[in-house]
């Protein structure tokens, strides 16, 4: 019995959790008005639900590809779990960014970490960017992926966190996956 279903989160965006075993690279596919006051900023990536950056991270977003966020589709992200993000006082982790591509070499700035003390924050340069899943195999796999979801072996989100280590799956494979399961 696969037991990895049971420790998904029941969230609609990327949260620290689902970084614990290791940082994710995905690409931007879409950023748009996020679903409140608090979180502003969606960004759709593939292969992924949405990330929605805090404020902090966004700063480093626009400080490093600008403000219109229509011009960081295509780019790529490199996210981790810092568990020493604190909320209310207290250490609850969260999701920072450590590499981007599209710059051309390490960028610091300087960050609020409360409301007296600011701390320097480094991001690296993204030098390889993910390569996408090739369509002839996609198209080869599609049938035994479906009937492995269909019988319960692996969930969508499962796949495509087994499929990414080998390439990013698009949001056009990705939606095709979603549609031959219903």
């Amino acid at each position: 019995m696969d037991l990895a279903q049971t420790i998904e989160p029941k969230s609609d965006q990327l949260n620290a959790d689902d970084l614990v075993t290791g940082s994710l690279t995905v690409t931007v596919r879409n950023v748009k008005r996020g679903p409140s006051k608090e979180q502003p900023v969606e960004i759709e990536v593939d292969g992924h639900r949405p990330f929605r950056p805090c404020k902090s991270m966004r700063r480093v977003l626009i400080a490093c590809w600008g403000e219109n966020g229509k011009d960081w589709i295509g780019r790529s992200i490199t996210l981790y779990a810092d568990p020493s993000v604190k909320f209310g006082g207290v250490a609850v982790g969260g999701i920072r960014i450590s590499h981007l591509s599209h710059i051309n070499e390490q960028k610091s700035m300087m960050l609020t970490v409360t409301r007296s003390r600011r701390s320097e924050y480094t991001v690296q340069p993204l030098t390889e960017t993910p390569t996408h899943y090739p369509d002839e195999a996609f198209i080869e796999n599609l049938e035994a992926w479906v009937e492995m979801i269909k019988a319960e072996k692996v969930t969508v989100p499962q796949l495509i966190a087994k499929v990414s280590t080998k390439g990013q799956l698009t949001s056009e494979q990705i939606a095709e996956i979603e549609r031959q399961v219903q």
